[in-house]
């Protein structure tokens, strides 16, 4: 009878034990995985800043490009313009030497 107590005790001592052991273990691999959560969230928040920062970029880009073409056009109408204003000012001085030799 006192060997069955010894084997029980001896039994619930390691069930004890391998419970403990269990715990422990368990414990750990719940704050491996938090860790784990942890860097993919990171990762992933430093991804969508990443392309955010692209899309800015793009954007910008975008907006650089928009910027040297109206600057192209408006040297273009210039162009047009001053020819116009020549063209103009030719007329107007035939005109005006016109205007001379008949009053003379």
């Amino acid at each position: 009878m006192e060997e069955m107590i010894r084997i029980i005790k001896k039994v619930e001592e390691e069930a004890e034990e391998i419970v403990k052991t269990a715990s422990l273990e368990a414990e750990k691999i719940i704050k491996d995985a938090q860790m784990e959560a942890e860097k993919i969230i990171l990762r992933s928040s430093l991804t969508a800043q990443k392309e955010i920062s692209l899309h800015r970029e793009g954007e910008i880009k975008q907006a650089r490009q928009e910027v040297a073409l109206i600057r192209e056009n408006a040297k273009k109408e210039c162009s047009e313009l001053k020819k116009e204003s020549k063209g103009n000012l030719d007329k107007a001085a035939s005109f005006i030497a016109e205007k001379i030799l008949d009053v003379n």
